[in-house]
């Protein structure tokens, strides 16, 4: 038997609602109610109604994960809250990808200067990516995609901004935190490249883990969490250190913000 708690039916504030909303990870987002999934079924306890299930210890524990504060990620001279939302700033340094594909592929500096621009409307880091992982997206040769975000980051590094590498390659992953990436975003979990793992554990850096059914294809699906929290156990095994671990989603996947923020919760807190 599987339980799995998803945060539902945030609300604005929690004035006047004293046992009937419980905080996000600590942070600035209240919700009145889970939905509880187990085996397959699905059903809405309200925050005011969970006494009867927190008697089950797993949920009990989960309920305790998915409300504890989050340590910030302090990474060289930049630090990454997370007790207030943050904003990821998405530059695709590639010619096809969904939202900015082939609006600065082939000029590093214009790139980077797309980047700092973020940063100055109020990102928090840039997530620099070369391959387009879409569904039917062609696969980048590691060489091209390399060179494709080496220089990006390289010159956004330089300026100050802080940066994660949004690849499933290995190889990629060491290049991109050589020239300066702080952070991995592997939207297949580290499943795709069977280095990837080593790769991060041995750079103890943060990474960020995203779902996919078919990791060597790199589309995203929307039951995420099983995946997730066992790619988190996996990667405490292998050598993640446990504040190491950050999920989230990106535009134009197939999950709910709620369910998102739900996946984000868990995997941090594993």
């Amino acid at each position: 038997m599987t339980l799995h708690l998803r945060p539902i039916q945030f609300v604005d504030t929690p004035v006047d609602r004293d046992g009937a909303v419980a905080r996000l990870a600590g942070g600035m987002l209240w919700f009145s109610a889970y939905e509880v999934i187990e085996d397959g079924r699905r059903r809405t306890v309200p925050v005011a109604e969970l006494g009867p299930l927190l008697r089950d210890e797993r949920a009990a524990s989960l309920h305790a994960a998915i409300t504890a504060p989050r340590a910030p990620l302090v990474l060289g001279e930049r630090t990454l809250r997370f007790d207030q939302p943050m904003v990821a700033g998405i530059l695709n340094v590639t010619p096809d990808s969904f939202s900015d594909g082939g609006a600065v592929h082939d000029d590093p500096a214009a790139a980077a200067s797309a980047g700092v621009a973020m940063v100055e409307a109020g990102a928090a880091l840039i997530d620099v990516g070369g391959e387009s992982t879409r569904p039917g997206a062609a696969t980048v040769w590691e060489g091209d995609e390399i060179a494709r975000v080496v220089p990006v980051i390289e010159r956004l590094a330089r300026s100050g901004t802080l940066v994660s590498i949004d690849t499933r390659k290995a190889g990629v992953m060491e290049a991109a935190l050589g020239a300066g990436a702080a952070i991995v975003n592997d939207v297949a979990a580290l499943l795709w490249d069977d280095r990837a793992l080593e790769v991060v554990a041995k750079a103890g850096c943060p990474v960020v883990l995203m779902h996919s059914p078919d990791p060597a294809k790199g589309a995203m699906a929307v039951s995420a969490i099983g995946t997730c929290c066992s790619r988190c156990s996996t990667g405490s095994r292998r050598g993640l250190r446990r504040w190491s671990r950050v999920g989230w989603t990106a535009p134009g996947s197939s999950l709910t913000p709620a369910l998102a923020l739900a996946n984000r919760c868990r995997t941090i807190s594993r």
